[in-house]
């Protein structure tokens, strides 16, 4: 039986090519392939890790036993697609001038908002306290654009409390910006030059031992269709201090969290007689991902730091 919709290679290769700069979900929830749209993934008890058992062997007695327990997760990717209508008329002007590819910025632009989509569903999960099992909300002269903040303890307090010890900080732009303006952090770099200006990103890093920071700055509107446009930032809020392995698997490694993908991101047509006088094409664009958090224990959460 022919599918309405057929796979456009081109499309597809657009719609796989197409990266914002701004969007960071990839990099905080790395994707992971699964063979199906059904998929398993493991929680790990830290008790098991952590606990030392008796380890004394007698002569001739044997070893004691230990046994290594985990929650086994049983989960499905979801289905995420976006179409768009291109009439004939687009599409036969299009002929006659190279520069103009309907369906090509179609697949591209369904790409960006499902990208979006993604980068959204993401934010949420990080910035959310109950996503953690460590957090701090930060009140009155601990928030980061207080004078009196010392982030500097902060931030390396956090860093040795999870049992999982955090390798990424990701934050939003302008909390980033309040981190870099920080007076405890200033002056830290400053030493007895002076206690203005703002800190390289490469001195946060390394004072805090981080193999990467991550910066999120996307934004998207919040405002209801007919509604007049609201723009919000998406990574705002908080500031997350997470164990990040962008190669993990899903029932065997500890992580903050991964997605996982069933195929790749891909794009369709299908001739639509109901596009206007003559007809036209409707482009699709989707794919079938979900976002898992793996470990509260890989993470450490700080709420309203501004």
């Amino acid at each position: 039986m022919s599918a309405p919709f057929v796979p456009q290679q081109r499309l597809t290769a657009i719609a796989l090519g197409f990266k914002n700069a701004q969007f960071i979900a990839d990099q905080v929830m790395p994707r992971t392939p699964v063979g199906s749209a059904n998929f398993k993934w493991t929680e790990f008890r830290a008790k098991d890790t952590f606990t030392i058992p008796d380890s004394l062997v007698g002569r001739k007695s044997r070893p004691n036993e230990v046994e290594f327990g985990a929650t086994e997760h049983t989960d499905s990717v979801v289905d995420f697609g976006l179409e768009d209508p291109i009439p004939n008329a687009d599409i036969d002007e299009a002929k006659n001038n190279p520069a103009i590819d309907p369906e090509g910025r179609a697949a591209m632009k369904l790409a960006e908002l499902i990208a979006l989509g993604r980068e959204k569903r993401v934010a949420d999960k990080v910035m959310n306290v109950n996503n953690y099992n460590h957090s701090e909300t930060l009140s009155g002269t601990d928030k980061w654009n207080a004078p009196e903040s010392n982030l500097i303890e902060q931030i390396s307090d956090a860093m040795d409390t999870p049992l999982v010890r955090p390798n990424t900080l990701v934050l939003g732009r302008t909390e980033a910006t309040a981190m870099r303006r920080n007076l405890s952090l200033v002056k830290a770099f400053n030493g007895t030059n002076g206690d203005s200006g703002m800190v390289p990103w490469e001195f946060i890093r390394e004072l805090f031992e981080l193999e990467n920071i991550i910066i999120g700055a996307a934004r998207y509107n919040t405002a209801n269709k007919g509604q007049d446009m609201s723009i919000e930032r998406l990574w705002s809020g908080g500031a997350s201090l997470l164990y990040i392995n962008p190669i993990a698997a899903l029932k065997d490694d500890v992580t903050f969290g991964m997605t996982a993908e069933h195929g790749e991101r891909v794009a369709w047509t299908k001739p639509d007689e109901n596009i206007g006088l003559r007809g036209g094409v409707r482009v699709r664009v989707g794919e079938s991902v979900k976002e898992v958090v793996i470990s509260k224990e890989a993470g450490f959460y700080f709420n309203a730091v501004l």
